[in-house]
């Protein structure tokens, strides 16, 4: 027996050894992994820092390589770089949660080359020109912020990566969370407010002196399908509104323009 048990401890190291070289010459190149085998192999020598069972430890392969210049992006000339990304629940707060990390990370110009959406699964191909092929580690950083992991990376070309996403425990990056019975005063906004409740069953929201608020607040369930929205075409100085059943995230916005809320709003959920 104890000579089983050893072997397949023997096994199971070789399997995660492999899993983890496997996916290095991917990301990297063999080649480049050859040149450096002996280092990798040194700072790799603890499997477990990057491999969980049959899963890789993503945030902490990407540091590694980062930090020791192993990830080479960058193109002789610019390049059409192809980023696909897969997730297979939750595609509306998906879609949302990529797009937030992407624009935070300063892509602001690429095109939807392919959009694939049913209930539980989405596939999203972007393209752009770059002098740099898009940087996974600073991509993982910014999902981190929204509770949000990397299952796995596929490199298919110098030009096309895949990403293959978790968002079963992600939120809303940029939200405020706001517990029952808690005022806060929301200071003036760069884009509408977003707030994380539970349990809310009513909103009040104040506006400052000064502002011209014309009231737009939207209601989320937890995947970001719609609950209900309400949409006034005069100025408020304050409103009380009752919260949709399941909802866990309300937009607060002006209909028309965030200068009009430019002193900032007042909220109270109940």
């Amino acid at each position: 027996m104890k000579i089983l048990l050893a072997f397949l401890f023997t096994v199971g190291i070789s399997l995660n050894a492999d899993i983890l070289s496997d996916k290095i010459k991917n990301l990297i190149s063999e080649n480049y992994y050859l040149k450096h085998e002996n280092l990798i192999n040194k700072l790799t020598s603890n499997k477990s820092e990057f491999v969980r069972g049959e899963d890789l430890k993503y945030s902490n392969l990407l540091h590694m390589l980062n930090e020791h210049g192993f990830l080479k992006l960058r193109f002789n000339t610019p390049k059409n770089v192809e980023v696909t990304f897969e997730v297979h629940s939750n595609p509306m707060l998906a879609m949302k949660t990529i797009k937030d990390a992407i624009q935070n990370l300063g892509y602001s110009y690429y095109f939807t080359k392919e959009l694939m959406i049913n209930e539980n699964s989405m596939s999203w191909k972007i393209t752009f020109k770059s002098e740099y092929m898009f940087d996974p580690f600073m991509f993982d950083n910014e999902l981190k912020k929204s509770e949000t992991s990397i299952n796995d990376i596929v490199k298919l070309s110098d030009t096309s990566w895949k990403y293959n996403i978790n968002i079963l425990n992600s939120s809303i990056a940029q939200r405020i969370n706001i517990s029952k019975n808690e005022k806060v005063k929301l200071s003036k906004p760069l884009s509408a407010y977003m707030l994380k409740v539970s349990d809310a069953k009513e909103i009040k929201i104040i506006s400052r002196n000064l502002n011209h608020w014309y009231p737009k607040v939207t209601y989320f369930d937890r995947d970001l399908n719609l609950l209900g929205m309400v949409k006034k075409n005069r100025v408020y100085k304050g409103a009380k509104m009752k919260v949709p059943a399941n909802t866990q995230y309300i937009k607060i916005d002006d209909a028309y323009a965030l200068q009009n809320i430019k002193r900032g709003l007042t909220v109270i959920v109940k």
